[in-house]
């Protein structure tokens, strides 16, 4: 691998790990934001994060990619989001299941998708990081986990080429887990 290429994976790395933990950071603080209370109220400081559950070895979900005001705590920003969350909803799906994942994008811009620690197929409809989602369109994703995809917790963003860095930072990223057999 020539320096060059070397240093760009290793710029990607670190953009990658920097944008993980700005995530954690800016969950943490939604997720443990003051919240008011009277003393006939009371609140929980977790809140539950959106979901899309497999059944019977398939996970069916829609993400719309939309633009909005995002609020955490005291910061106010414009912000990307999935479904009208800045937390994107959470795939919950088990070794050999299907993702089928229609992806509508309402942004100004282009988007796709892209998962992070999958051992499945990135030609046509799958993982392919080269799909481009126009303004107003959408996109049918199918992900086939192979039986012997290891379980742990992946992510997904948005991946389109030379925007990913401000759709991710803004807020276009979830998580998936692959739950034990």
């Amino acid at each position: 691998m020539s320096p060059n290429r070397a240093a760009s994976k290793e710029r990607k790395k670190s953009f990658v790990a920097r944008c993980m933990l700005a995530l954690v950071f800016l969950i943490s603080l939604f997720v443990h934001a003051p919240q008011a209370q009277s003393a006939e109220t009371t609140t929980s400081p977790l809140v539950e994060l959106p979901s899309f559950k497999s059944e019977n070895g398939v996970l069916t979900a829609t993400l719309v990619a939309g633009e909005q005001k995002v609020q955490l705590g005291a910061v106010s920003f414009d912000g990307l989001v999935y479904n009208g969350s800045y937390a994107a909803p959470v795939f919950y799906v088990h070794p050999g299941d299907v993702m089928k994942i229609k992806l509508v994008n309402n942004l100004k811009i282009p988007t796709n998708l892209h998962f992070h620690g999958f051992h499945s197929s990135p030609l046509g409809n799958g993982d392919n990081i080269h799909i481009v989602v126009n303004q107003g369109q959408s996109f049918d994703y199918e992900i086939k986990l192979p039986l012997t995809q290891p379980p742990g917790v992946y992510w997904y963003h948005a991946h389109i080429h030379g925007m990913s860095e401000l759709q991710i930072g803004s807020g276009l990223s979830g998580t998936v887990v692959v739950e034990g057999i």
